[in-house]
């Protein structure tokens, strides 16, 4: 799908060469705005709550909405170099009373001020020695870390705004008062005392009165309440677990006006919002259910909350951030508004590394945090993925499987139609064929290049080693070229000679010729994509991330040529780039394909006499309440109540399936729907409107009096209610294993202890109970995971696998209790080391329930 922008772009001439015009798209929907998010994890509400602002993780855009979600504008995209008015990863956006907007840049360790209204630069303030925002997760370029922290403002009237910030990597929170006229600190900032004990702080926010801070303690799974002057710990509630009132890694928090007023957490692994009193911290209740896709009320990873401060009775924005989505609640925690399109959808893309035209002229694009290879048809209509989506989630997930990627970073199609993916973070190079199975995989160590050869096989840039890799038809490989530095993409002239960028330097692979540089001599600043026309023209993306707006891209009548055109420059307008990566040229020379990492976006540029296909819009509308029922359509694209516009192909047929919610009925299909039953087939011939609406279920019709019937058979007992988990409790947590006096060393003998272990089941069922192992890991996100190279930065933490300790338990009663030791399930005591007992309960029916876990450590 191309979607057309503006006219042709007058490009800028280097060496004197006369430039041609391009004109410029984008591949696939529109990249940014209009509700398209990418890991929402920053929300706040302007005083009145008439502007909701939400910042995005994965696209360094802040998106301004009206409260039920009309989109209003957008502001800041990737920034390269800690350019002003651009952004990293967005970690928090907070409102004043003096119409500013405080986004919290967490990687360029810093805060940006806007203006509310229009999104326009303000000021900024913070650096690297203020603050470690994101916490040990430095990189964020390939599959780097991620982070959040969190910002909150308090602006009392006729008062200077003071700003509090979550810092994380520092575990601790700082308070600056700013100087209203330069909206700069005009003091040294004040910290939480160490007594406090924080743990990875992530969001932030204050009570209305502005007295109080509320703080997302991540890592110790509650959250702590400081005076909001001194920053001393005044209170704190939550501990760790699924429960009422219980917290798996808040990550946000909001305080609403509602009297009194209530707290809300963004439980980010629990998949829902808790309410608390904001007072006295008695726990309220909850809001949302753990669930992926178009659905109302279901929730998955939420990361951040707004609340309402100035509107009667309160009511919350929450960012259901695995969704992709917004949900506002009321009031009475009822929902309110649903928007938001995901940019993991159809037709989007998430740091696209590389692209390649088809035979048949689909493009295919590397995908990379989205973990997927993404095809548009040559009509320009969502064909699908090549990658392992997941069950749950419908997306895409990384993973070592065979078709399956871990940061795929390029492709190539050979003449034979086959597919090649350079899978970076698997240390391998895929070949797919026409039907998605997986011909070959070849290990080349971090691949970040690959181009087609001439009879067959292809070229790969190994960076991690700094070589070009042929592979052979056979699957045969073999080093061409070493000594590079982070070579990064190769391409074939049409002569069939390969060539391969570098750091520093474009030359041929074989016989190590440089090619000239615009402006003179043989240096390049970081090339990052290579493509040859027919004719033998050459295409070089250029990141230069060492020069103000230097990324571009540039063409050559040849690779020995030294005249040079910009066609493409740094920024993100139509025909722009913001952080080039790969790029392709069409078998006819007429059309240019850059893939725009940092704009999340492919840029095509078609030359004079080119044009992308046509295509039509499909737009669809619910009505009758939008938690009644759902539309998704076939072809890919709709999932509304949020995601209800997509473009497909003029010709295209799509089928369009109204799903109503239980106690719902289709009442009825508007536009070219009408008098459609649950499906409806739209053809698109043109734009296209369709709408449908929902309705409660008509009561049941009056029964029908008959006479009286036969005594009926005695009805059949009904089925017990499924087994429930209620607790697993351990009278210690401590275990120690036995020892022998030594009077040498001064030691003295002691007995091997134990603990009771007590389990509490609604109804008697058999109990499985296993040891887990703790071992060393790495914080990645939320969650522990094993050390590897990509995550060995960050914050050290325990994480668990089974082991083969276990016992089976059968009470004939709803409680069991018995001993546990460090010999527990086998004869052998544990080692020295922090463990976990995983208890899980099945019943006579084949109910499940559990595991739930309870930790102990046995000191040796």
């Amino acid at each position: 799908m191309v979607m057309a922008t503006a006219a042709a772009l007058a490009c800028a001439a280097l060496g004197g060469t006369a430039s041609a015009a391009w004109t410029p798209s984008v591949v696939g929907e529109a990249p940014q705005g209009n509700g398209v998010f990418r890991f929402p994890q920053a929300v706040g509400v302007s005083p009145g709550g008439q502007t909701v602002f939400v910042g995005d993780q994965n696209s360094s855009v802040v998106q301004a909405f009206g409260p039920d979600g009309q989109f209003k504008f957008a502001f800041g995209y990737q920034s390269v170099r800690g350019e002003n008015g651009r952004l990293g990863p967005v970690g928090g956006v907070a409102t004043d009373r003096s119409g500013h907007v405080y986004v919290l840049d967490s990687q360029n360790e810093r805060v940006q001020v806007f203006d509310q209204s229009s999104g326009a630069y303000v000021t900024t303030f913070g650096d690297r020695t203020v603050f470690d925002l994101l916490g040990g997760n430095p990189d964020t370029s390939i599959g780097g870390g991620r982070s959040a922290s969190g910002i909150a403002v308090a602006q009392a009237p006729g008062q200077p705004p003071v700003v509090y910030v979550a810092d994380q990597g520092n575990e601790r929170v700082a308070r600056f008062v700013l100087d209203p006229a330069t909206l700069r600190p005009s003091a040294a900032p004040s910290f939480s005392p160490a007594a406090v004990d924080l743990s990875a702080p992530q969001g932030i926010a204050l009570n209305p009165a502005g007295t109080l801070v509320y703080v997302a303690d991540d890592d110790h799974h509650r959250i702590v309440v400081l005076d909001a002057t001194s920053l001393d710990q005044v209170g704190a509630v939550g501990t760790f677990g699924t429960g009422p009132g219980q917290l798996q890694n808040p990550y946000d928090v909001a305080v609403d006006s509602h009297d009194p007023n209530r707290l809300f957490v963004a439980d980010n692994l629990n998949n829902r919002v808790d309410v608390f009193d904001a007072g006295s911290l008695a726990f309220l209740g909850t809001i949302g259910a753990q669930g992926y896709g178009p659905g109302t009320g279901n929730m998955a990873i939420i990361r951040s909350v707004g609340a309402l401060t100035d509107t009667p009775g309160g009511g919350v924005d929450v960012a259901d951030t695995a969704n992709d989505r917004m949900q506002a609640f009321d009031v009475n925690n009822g929902i309110r508004s649903i928007w938001g399109i995901s940019g993991r959808g159809p037709g989007y893309f998430t740091r696209p590394e590389g692209v390649a035209f088809a035979p048949d002229g689909t493009i295919a694009v590397a995908d990379s945090f989205d973990e997927r290879i993404g095809l548009i048809a040559a009509d320009g209509t969502w064909a699908g993925l090549r990658g392992q989506v997941s069950a749950s989630t419908g997306f895409a997930t990384e993973g070592s499987n065979p078709g399956q990627f871990d940061l795929p970073h390029d492709v190539a199609y050979d003449a034979a139609g086959n597919l090649w993916v350079a899978d970076y973070g698997n240390d391998r190079v895929q070949e797919i064929g026409p039907g998605g199975n997986v011909i070959a995989m070849v290990a080349v160590a971090r691949p970040l290049g690959v181009a087609a050869a001439p009879g067959g096989g292809v070229y790969v840039a190994g960076s991690r080693d700094g070589v070009v890799v042929r592979i052979d038809g056979a699957g045969n490989a073999t080093t061409v070229r070493s000594g590079l530095s982070h070579p990064a993409a190769v391409a074939v002239s049409p002569d069939g000679t390969a060539f391969v960028a570098d750091d520093t330097s474009v030359r041929a692979v074989d016989a190590g010729t440089s090619v000239a540089a615009p402006g003179g001599g043989t240096t390049w600043d970081h090339p990052s994509g290579l493509g040859f026309g027919p004719d033998g023209s050459l295409y070089v993306a250029e990141q230069r991330p060492g020069t103000a707006d230097g990324a571009r891209v540039v063409s050559a009548p040849s690779a020995t040529s030294s005249s040079w055109t910009t066609i493409a420059t740094e920024g993100a307008g139509p025909g722009q780039v913001v952080d080039p990566g790969g790029l392709a040229v069409s078998a006819d020379g007429g059309t240019v394909l850059v893939a725009d990492t940092g704009g999340d976006r492919v840029v095509r540029l078609d030359a004079d006499g080119h044009a992308p296909p046509a295509r039509s819009d499909l737009t669809v509308s619910v009505g009758g309440g939008i938690d009644r029922g759902t539309v998704v359509s076939d072809l890919p694209g709709i999932a509304c109540v949020s995601d209800c516009e997509q473009h497909y192909g003029t010709g295209r047929t799509v089928t369009l399936t109204a799903r109503p919610r239980a106690g719902s009925v289709i009442a009825s299909w508007t536009g070219v729907c009408s008098g459609s039953g649950p499906t409806c087939l739209v053809s698109m011939g043109g734009d296209r409107q369709a709408g449908v609406t929902f309705a409660p279920t008509p009561p049941a019709p009056p029964a029908v009096v008959a006479p009286a019937p036969r005594p009926a058979a005695p009805a059949p007992r009904p089925k017990p209610a499924p087994v429930v988990l209620q607790s697993v409790r351990l009278s210690k947590h401590t275990l120690y294993t036995a020892r022998r006096a030594n009077r040498r060393r001064h030691v003295r003998a002691r007995r091997a202890t134990h603990a009771t272990a007590t389990v509490r089941l609604t109804r008697p069922a058999t109990v499985t109970v296993r040891v887990l192992y703790g071992l060393p890991g790495r914080r990645a996100g939320s969650s522990c995971v094993a050390p590897t190279r990509r995550n060995r930065k960050g914050r050290p933490c325990t994480y668990f696998i089974r082991s083969t300790r276990s016992k089976t338990y059968k009470p004939t009663t709803r409680t069991i209790a018995f001993r546990v030791s460090s010999s527990f399930g086998a004869g052998l005591a544990l080692g020295r080391g922090s463990y976990e007992l995983s208890v899980t309960a099945v019943d006579a029916e084949g109910n499940r329930s559990g595991p739930r876990t309870v930790s102990f450590k046995v000191p040796g």
